[in-house]
């Protein structure tokens, strides 16, 4: 058995390393959510405002500014969880050794494959459904082509007006948005290409007047997306009514990926008391948070 938690432990760790990796949205930091759950899947973020500046008095000093601190209780949405099982007979008939080692291959593969996807297409369609609930997705019925610039233009300069200029920005881009942006001519003396970070891992990336733009599958760009339950269905796919989403610009700082419980867990058949099979779960509750005071910082463009 302890040799089983090591295992599976380490196992913890890398998967952890992958999604920030791997995952378009993997470099939102968590902002050590994990230490403010109030219960199984309440977790409180704080919201601070302070009084701007006044007039000093040379007499009576400083005038007496409030800083008010509300702590607001956010729900995690996600949690997902699959079990696989392989039995002895037919692992012993295939003539797979080291199980353990080969199945930590194939945990990396399903969470490249399948968890970071879905890790995606969650966070960004949510982001784009912040932007829509409070109108501020642009150029609404506006074709990408010849237009991505100005579209891109527009966002950025609207998430400046919101937050602030000084903040760091960043843009997602789906592949029919980012090529349009790509061959405008027009855009060739302004786009940098800077180091980017997502987990351990650095990249290059293009930039737009200082803004890095994250080019996304088209698959894990849609308004809205079904979360299979299991029964017969994995997975996820678009809704009926999905739009595509074109691009979302935020400042990256005003998201919190929350990630409390991402597990996995190993038994060999002997361990296995329901089988007599190998059994390898995964489960993941997630999230990716917005404060409330930030929502008009979200800004999109769908096609």
């Amino acid at each position: 058995m302890a040799n089983n938690f090591v295992f599976h432990s380490k196992l913890d760790g890398e998967l952890d390393k992958m999604i920030a990796a791997k995952a378009a949205t993997g470099f939102f930091g968590d902002g050590g959510m994990v230490a403010k759950f109030t219960g199984t899947k309440t977790v409180l973020i704080d919201d601070v405002e302070m009084d701007g500046l006044g007039d000093y008095d040379r007499e009576t000093g400083f005038p007496k500014g409030a800083v008010k601190i509300n702590q607001t209780p956010y729900e995690l949405t996600m949690e997902r969880g699959t079990t696989f099982t392989i039995d002895r007979l037919d692992a012993e008939e295939a003539g797979i050794d080291n199980l353990p080692a080969r199945l930590s291959g194939k945990a990396g593969e399903f969470v490249r494959t399948q968890v970071v996807p879905e890790v995606d297409a969650y966070a960004l369609s949510k982001l784009y459904s912040i932007a829509s609930d409070n109108n501020q997705v642009i150029g609404k019925g506006t074709a990408i082509e010849n237009h991505s610039v100005s579209i891109l233009t527009q966002a950025i300069n609207a998430v400046g007006e919101a937050y602030s200029e000084d903040e760091d920005l960043i843009a997602f881009a789906d592949p029919t948005f980012y090529n349009d942006l790509m061959k405008t001519t027009e855009l060739e003396r302004r786009l940098d290409i800077s180091d980017f970070s997502k987990g351990e891992v650095n990249t290059k990336v293009k930039t737009f007047n200082g803004c890095p733009i994250i080019r996304v599958p088209a698959a894990r760009m849609k308004s809205d997306y079904v979360y299979n339950d299991g029964d017969g269905k994995f997975g996820f796919t678009p809704a009926e009514d999905a739009v595509n989403v074109g691009l979302i610009v935020l400042p990256r700082k005003v998201v919190n990926r929350v990630m409390k419980t991402q597990k996995m867990r190993f038994w060999t058949p002997d361990q296995n008391i329901d089988l007599d099979a190998y059994k390898l779960d995964f489960r993941f509750v997630y999230d990716f948070l917005v404060k409330k005071s930030a929502v008009n910082t979200v800004y999109a463009y769908s096609y």
